[in-house]
């Protein structure tokens, strides 16, 4: 085990879903009850962004109303990436690529969450910086 184990097995399976109409008081909610810091953000069975701790966290700093403000306004959005050159502001990356490179991309964007992807690009789940660092030192 370590930095040469796959992100498979540090990333946390059935990524917890809000939909992207849904509100920052939802997501709050969910993320406390689920004990998780970020939630892929759904339009019906499309992936569209992914919104964190943070991204809430700026919202209610600015002063937005939680009931009425929605996840689609605080989130950062996703286009996964595709043979077509899609672009995508969310960084994700192959479930079958070890931690290693995954904790490196992590310390380059600066992020504490990534999407994690498989077979055909969906989403498998989210890799969270702890939880890749869990598994570096296992």
């Amino acid at each position: 085990m370590g930095k040469r184990d796959t992100v498979k097995m540090a990333v946390r399976k059935e990524a917890p879903a809000i939909g992207m109409d849904d509100s920052v008081e939802a997501a709050i909610e969910m993320m406390v009850a689920g004990c998780s810091t970020a939630l892929v953000v759904m339009r019906n069975e499309e992936l569209v962004g992914v919104v964190t701790v943070r991204d809430l966290l700026h919202s209610l700093n600015r002063g937005d109303e939680p009931r009425t403000t929605t996840v689609l306004e605080v989130m950062t959005p996703c286009e996964l990436i595709t043979g077509k050159g899609a672009k995508s502001p969310c960084v994700q990356l192959d479930e079958n690529e070890s931690v290693a490179d995954a904790l490196q991309i992590m310390e380059e964007a600066g992020i504490n969450h990534m999407l994690v992807t498989g077979a055909g690009g969906k989403v498998t789940g989210i890799a969270t910086l702890i939880d890749l660092l869990g598994q570096a030192v296992a």
